[in-house]
């Protein structure tokens, strides 16, 4: 089957957020320290003594001086980003997985891990009490393997086979769906989704079990792919008879609809011939 006309399936979720400025306060102590030298040494090289101006020793080793400080903050940067993708591979891990630990409400949390996302730098677990704890705030696991949680990349993403993720493709267009392959491309992990999207495991913001709900949702959207350039009959979502050549297909709150060259959309489970 071709997976051509699939038009991405766009997902998008609102996180409460009480943990944003911890994961960010140490960049931005960063951001405002450089901030600062540039306006003091701006404001030296305006208010210098014009018969002893700044020496160009002295000039060249503030400029040195600054360049450090861009590095660190890139340093910094890069080490919090590879922390949060670490963080979130094992979080990933803990789904279908018993949880202890506080909430982001302060309180204590017990239960199955439904979810594992990404808010802002912060990792979070949601679990079946709908309560949500940063990954920070796990203190106990129950029935997760420590060989598999600091396992290889392939590893990883072989255990996400199966499940539902969300995230961006390897063209950065934000995608859903549910694992079908793990693989290695040229040294690099990777996941493919059952129609046909590939995506890095950094690309990778949430995990969840995959439903029925789920499961019947792609399968339609994967077989209604063939359809693109199709003649078809059926009935719109007010009941009245339509046909026309499908434009594309995509998937909306959980159904499947095909769009017509003519401006009609359709329900996948409303076509009845295909021509």
């Amino acid at each position: 089957m071709s997976a051509s006309g699939i038009e991405n399936y766009y997902v998008s979720s609102t996180q409460q957020k009480s943990e944003e400025e911890a994961a960010k306060s140490a960049s931005q102590k960063d951001r405002v320290s450089q901030d600062e030298f540039l306006k003091l040494l701006t404001a030296q090289l305006l208010h210098q003594d014009p018969l002893n101006p700044v020496q160009d020793q002295d000039f060249t080793a503030q400029l040195a001086q600054l360049q450090a400080l861009d590095q660190q903050v890139d340093m910094t940067k890069a080490v919090q980003e590879m922390n949060t993708s670490t963080q979130f591979r094992m979080a990933s891990e803990m789904v279908g997985k018993m949880v202890s630990g506080t909430d982001i409400l302060g309180d204590s949390a017990t239960g199955e891990v439904l979810t594992a996302s990404i808010d802002d730098g912060v990792v979070y677990v949601t679990l079946d009490s709908l309560q949500k704890i940063s990954y920070n705030q796990i203190s106990d696991v129950t029935g997760i393997s420590e060989a598999v949680s600091y396992g290889n990349d392939l590893q990883n993403a072989s255990s996400l086979i199966g499940r539902h993720v969300s995230g961006t493709n390897l063209e950065g267009q934000q995608v859903s769906g549910i694992v079908k392959y793990a693989l290695l491309s040229g040294g690099a992990p990777f996941i493919e989704l059952e129609y046909g999207q590939q995506m890095s495991l950094d690309g990778v913001v949430e995990v969840r079990e995959a439903t029925d709900a789920d499961k019947q949702f792609y399968s339609d959207l994967y077989e209604a792919s063939d359809l693109v350039g199709s003649t078809i009959d059926g009935t719109n979502a007010d009941g009245a008879d339509v046909s026309g050549t499908v434009k594309r297909v995509y998937g909306q709150g959980g159904i499947v609809y095909a769009e017509l060259d003519n401006g009609e959309i359709v329900p996948y489970a409303n076509i009845t011939e295909v021509q």
